[in-house]
């Protein structure tokens, strides 16, 4: 379909935000998805109930992220060794193979001492390396519902979502692992909107990270539909 010259001013809100969505659709930018959803009183799932609009988030500025490292350098620092400590070490070395990739002396000298003394001799004397791979995928859903602009000890959740997720992506991407942050919030069932904050194919760089910036609260939440689409 073809982009057609429309008068904005003529628009009232609500239209122009359906106006909006039409051409970011039609440019691409945003992708629609449809997902069943289980109804309770059928008994079964209602195929292609609810509909699902994703989007990437804009960038902006990149302060939210900084500051919030800044702000909160205890809290991260523990936070980054707790996920450091999880990483294994690259190589771990096991002792008592029949074969291997090198002779363990120690055990290899017990082998002939037992010879020499007539014993049966434990003939694992090998050792092997093995390399130690950590293949964790993280995907990280927000709920920014109207809820979270409520206030919790003096901070709006909204605000604390952002700290939070600046704290564990910048921890997540040290450590080395794939990870991927999405919010959503949703109006109605044919209206959930799931922004990308970074895909797993991104690096966390300054253009991912300062669209924490972008986050902001709207509607109600539809927990449902916006994790099965996180995890399809």
């Amino acid at each position: 379909a073809e982009e057609e010259d429309v008068d904005l001013t003529s628009l009232s809100k609500s239209e122009r935000k359906a106006h909006d969505l039409r051409l970011a659709i039609l440019n691409g930018n945003i992708h629609i998805y449809q997902y069943p959803e289980y109804d309770l009183h059928r008994g079964g799932y209602a195929q292609k109930h609810c509909t699902v609009y994703e989007s990437v988030l804009d960038s902006g500025s990149p302060e939210v992220y900084t500051q919030a490292l800044e702000t909160h350098q205890q809290i991260y620092k523990k936070l980054r060794k707790r996920f450091l400590i999880m990483q294994p070490d690259a190589v771990s070395v096991q002792r008592k193979w029949l074969v291997g990739d090198e002779i363990h002396i120690s055990d290899a000298t017990d082998y002939v001492t037992d010879l020499l003394r007539g014993s049966s001799p434990d003939e694992k004397i090998y050792i092997r390396r093995n390399r130690n791979d950590r293949s964790i995928a993280a995907a990280v859903l927000v709920d920014v519902s109207s809820s979270t602009e409520e206030m919790v000890n003096g901070a709006r959740i909204i605000d604390t979502e952002r700290t939070a997720i600046s704290l564990l992506a910048s921890a997540l991407s040290i450590v080395g692992d794939a990870f991927a942050i999405y919010t959503f919030f949703s109006m109605g069932r044919r209206n959930v909107f799931l922004s990308v904050v970074k895909e797993f194919h991104e690096s966390w760089t300054e253009e991912t990270w300062s669209r924490i910036d972008s986050i902001d609260a709207n509607a109600s939440n539809r927990d449902g539909c916006a994790i099965r689409h996180t995890t399809f």
